[in-house]
This record gives C-alpha cells, structure tokens and sequence, in this order.
C-alpha cells in the first residue's frame, strides 16, 4: 500500500510538470534560417569576390560585410553588459571592448620595465624568509620569472644583502 501510494504521487508530480512545463522539439528543419556561419560565408564569399576582381564595388560590398559582422558583434556584447545587472552601468562599449583586446596591467608592467613584478616578488620573498618558508636562496634563485624584465640580479642583489 505504501508502494502504490509512492507511485502514484509521482505520477502525479510528473503529470502535473509536463502539463505546466511543456516540452518543445527543436527539428532540424526549425532552425533559425539566418546564422553566423551564413554571415562568416557571406564575409568569404564576399572577399574570393573581390581578390578576383579587384574593382571598387566588390570591394565596397566586402567592407559592408565586414562592417556589419563587426557591428553585430558589438551589439551581442553590448546584449550581454545589459543582462547582468551587477556590473556599473556607465561602462561604455568602447570600454568594454578596449578591455577585452589587451591586457592593461600586463602592458603597464612591461613599460615600467618589470618594476611592479620586482616589487612584488621583493615583498613575497621578504615574508617567505622571515617565516623561513623558503629554506635556501638557490631554491629562489631557481625561480622562473615569466615575462621580458632583467631583475634576475636586481633580486640576486637583494636576496644577499636579506641573507647577510
């Protein structure tokens, strides 16, 4: 009896969820007719077009193309910005899109030639020797620092004087 009274609640909730909920087939001839492999086609189509013959049409036609694959794509951006609602909204697209193609803290460090990076693995290596984390200097020394800076005998040089 418990069984039977097991079942048939869950027949129940599973009843009542499909006729609430609904299900939705998504055939393969239901797909949207326009998609961004057709744009990026179009775009190639476009630009055999014109390394074909070069005249100033073609070429306007693939500059259209380009243009509205580049607009869209700041469009879907832009869509994304405004569905989450934590992020400031007086952020620009130009921010937006500014961020996403460089790394600025990784350029800055590169300009002041590495410094920030020394300062911090000087302020690392400071706490790792007063807690004696790091039992010798070569095990340091022996680090691998990414990037093009020369701090090898900048931190060289302080590691003696630290040791002394």
């Amino acid at each position: 009896s418990l069984d039977c009274a097991v079942d048939s609640w869950t027949n129940c909730v599973i009843e009542s969820a499909k006729q609430s909920i609904g299900t939705r087939i998504i055939w393969k001839g239901n797909k949207p007719w326009w998609t961004d492999s057709l744009y990026r086609k179009r775009k190639h189509q476009l630009k055999k077009k014109y390394s074909k013959n070069k005249t100033e049409t073609n070429y306007k036609k693939y500059k259209r193309a380009a243009i509205e694959k580049k607009i869209e794509a700041g469009k879907t951006i832009v869509e994304r910005r405004k569905y989450n609602t934590n992020q400031q909204q007086e952020i620009l697209q130009r921010q937006i899109k500014k961020k996403l193609k460089c790394n600025d803290i990784h350029n800055q460090m590169i300009k002041n030639g590495g410094q920030a990076l020394i300062d911090s693995l000087v302020v690392l290596f400071n706490w790792s020797f007063k807690s004696e984390y790091c039992s010798n200097s070569k095990t340091i020394a022996s680090a691998r620092i990414t990037g093009q800076f020369h701090c090898y005998l900048e931190l060289e040089s302080y590691w003696k004087e630290l040791l002394q």
